[in-house]
């Protein structure tokens, strides 16, 4: 089932390019466990493990459309622990499969577990000489940018955050899979807060996650060209 839904969401991407990739696309990867329960979260060995298994199904879905890894980028996303986020990283470095990873953050963001960003990012460079390519979060507050960049202690390394694509209200990550309706009377405002923090950090990439929709998307992408 995997296999089967991975190869639909890349043939649809490849539709909608007319196959032309002129750059490399992301394939979207998630956690082992429930995103918001950082105490279900598996240890750096079992992340790894799985993030491995996820790997080998990506590869033989690339190879299906005549792709590699060198034509895409794994966006490992919704990751709320720091050992669950070396465990990733230390599974890519050993395929040697581009990696972004994208955290998850509560209301004051630091990770789920407890840790701030700037240490997880620290850790995990440490760890696997930098390898990672970038760091994004997703599946938070509009806000949770400037509230975990206000946590840094080295500057220099806010620049290793590339990418932002938050939900559409502000609330504790808890609630998101809860909530009977993630849309807010004040949407534009979060479409209008994630393209100012795109253009003052200077991102890569910026998006919606819960709560947007595609209308909501080519809204964010016309307003922030």
């Amino acid at each position: 089932l995997y296999k089967e839904l991975l190869s639909v969401n890349l043939e649809a991407i490849l539709s909608a390019l007319g196959k032309n990739l002129s750059e490399r696309i992301a394939i979207c990867l998630g956690p082992a466990s429930d995103c918001y329960r950082p105490e279900l979260a598996p240890n750096v060995q079992e992340a790894c493990d799985f993030a491995k298994l996820q790997y080998r199904l990506c590869e033989e879905v690339l190879s299906h459309f005549g792709l590699s890894f060198a034509d895409i980028v794994i966006l490992h996303e919704t990751i709320g622990t720091a050992q669950e986020a070396l465990g990733i990283s230390l599974a890519a470095q050993s395929c040697n499969i581009p990696l972004i990873l994208s955290f998850v953050v509560g209301r004051k963001g630091y990770l789920l577990d407890g840790k701030t960003i700037e240490s997880t990012i620290a850790y995990i460079d440490q760890e696997t000489s930098g390898f990672v390519e970038g760091f994004s979060l997703n599946c938070c507050s509009p806000y949770a940018f400037d509230r975990a960049v206000s946590l840094f202690t080295d500057r220099l390394l806010i620049q290793r955050l590339v990418g932002f694509y938050p939900n559409s209200w502000d609330a504790d990550p808890l609630d998101y899979e809860t909530k009977d309706d993630l849309l807010e009377p004040s949407k534009s405002d979060s479409l209008r807060k994630i393209i100012e923090i795109g253009r003052e950090y200077e991102l890569s990439f910026i998006g919606g996650c819960c709560g947007f929709g595609h209308p909501d998307i080519k809204r964010l992408a016309k307003s922030s060209t």
